[in-house]
């Protein structure tokens, strides 16, 4: 009996070690990505992820180097440099905080920020045992062109990070499934979004707004977009209708 168990204990970490094999240490990722709108640097790895989107951006991958959440962790003082500076050799820098902090934050920002400055291609950097569950995340919110590169990690780390990633896909594949992390948007006649519920029907956060489009009161996370479904530009304050942008707090738009 013993011997079976042992037998089947190691036809399973067998199994596991091939899928880590396929998963984390040979994903599907670009080596030489062709030209992009831009390039997003994941938050986790500090310089290990950094120093290749760096050297991407110097050989004109992109204009742009977009970095995640670099107020994150106070020993990344690279990419708040970076951040501060706002360019780099041949592209610009912008800088974005994850919310969540977290892959599906980060995934979802860069869905946010596609939509608002009209990327079609995006290069993403991050270490290669985060590459599956990285795509997987980003393919839910992003639909354009999408390139992942992975970066090296500390080799002694490898085993924790891919036991980690074991769990954190299972549990996201397990959420999907189970429609766990589906939020269902309610909308008024102009098609902006009011209130977020969860799959129980439970509010995750509802929110009103003055005749102009500014927002009265909020209570939760509802939608990254504005009055009458238009992407908000956090930045400047201003709503992006296609052509013109609109201010909410004036009522005025930036051009006739």
């Amino acid at each position: 009996m013993i011997r079976r168990l042992l037998v089947v204990l190691a036809a399973l970490v067998g199994a596991w070690l091939v899928l880590c094999a396929v998963l984390f240490i040979w994903p599907s990722a670009a080596s030489s990505p062709r030209r992009a709108d831009a390039i997003v640097v994941l938050s986790g790895g500090l310089n290990s992820r950094l120093d290749p989107a760096l050297a991407l951006a110097r050989r004109g991958v992109a204009p742009l180097l977009v970095i995640s959440s670099a107020g994150q962790d106070p020993k990344w003082r690279k990419a708040r440099r970076l951040c501060a500076a706002r360019r780099i050799a041949g592209a610009r820098v912008l800088c974005f905080e994850a919310n969540p902090y977290s892959t599906v934050g980060e995934a979802r920002a860069i869905a946010r920020l596609a939509r608002l400055h009209g990327w079609k291609h995006v290069v993403v950097v991050t270490s290669t045992f985060h590459v599956t569950r990285a795509r997987m995340l980003i393919r839910r919110c992003y639909t354009g062109a999408l390139s992942m590169v992975g970066t090296e990690s500390t080799w002694w780390r490898l085993p924790e990070e891919w036991a980690s990633e074991t769990g954190k896909l299972l549990r996201s594949a397990a959420r999907r499934l189970l429609m766990e992390d589906a939020i269902w948007l309610h909308r008024d006649n102009l098609n902006t979004a009011l209130v977020a519920t969860d799959a129980s029907g439970a509010v995750r956060g509802e929110r009103s707004f003055y005749p102009t489009g500014t927002v009265r009161e909020a209570r939760g996370f509802v939608d990254v977009r504005g009055i009458t479904d238009q992407e908000l530009d956090e930045a400047t304050g201003l709503t992006h209708f296609q052509f013109r942008e609109f201010d909410t707090r004036s009522g005025r738009w930036d051009r006739p």
